[in-house]
């Protein structure tokens, strides 16, 4: 998906094997509200079963707004999959929705994320907020 051809990626995870389809429907979902096509997005999140991933895309797309709790793991694993990607204006808008509920541990977690992908200012902010 580096190469951000975000429609091409589409087509070949609609013919992922059923092993792998709930991670093909998770990244034909980001990639669908990276081309700011929420209509598909949301067609797609409606067929499949409740998750914390179904709850935390549909709360980006602001059909619903789910609890911190609720997709905490789903929040981060979407952060650190944005930054792979380079797709920082999702990035900086899903930290939005929820880093104001950090808590410390949420903090440190946030802070060692950072700083493996090279944002040291960042992590250095996180870890003194985390303090």
């Amino acid at each position: 998906m580096g190469i951000k051809d975000f429609e091409k990626a589409i087509g070949f995870f609609d013919r992922e094997h059923e092993k792998v389809k709930e991670e093909a429907v998770y990244h034909r979902v980001l990639c669908n509200i990276l081309l700011e096509d929420f209509e598909t997005a949301k067609r797609i999140l409606w067929e499949i079963e409740d998750s914390a991933d179904k709850k935390l895309f549909l709360t980006i797309m602001g059909e619903m707004k789910a609890g911190y709790d609720e997709v905490r793991e789903s929040y981060f694993k979407l952060l650190e999959k944005l930054i792979q990607i380079q797709e920082f204006d999702l990035f900086n808008g899903v930290l939005k929705l929820y880093s104001g509920l950090f808590t410390r541990d949420d903090y440190v977690r946030y802070g060692r994320m950072m700083e493996d992908k090279g944002f040291e200012e960042l992590a250095v902010s996180a870890y003194i907020k985390a303090a």
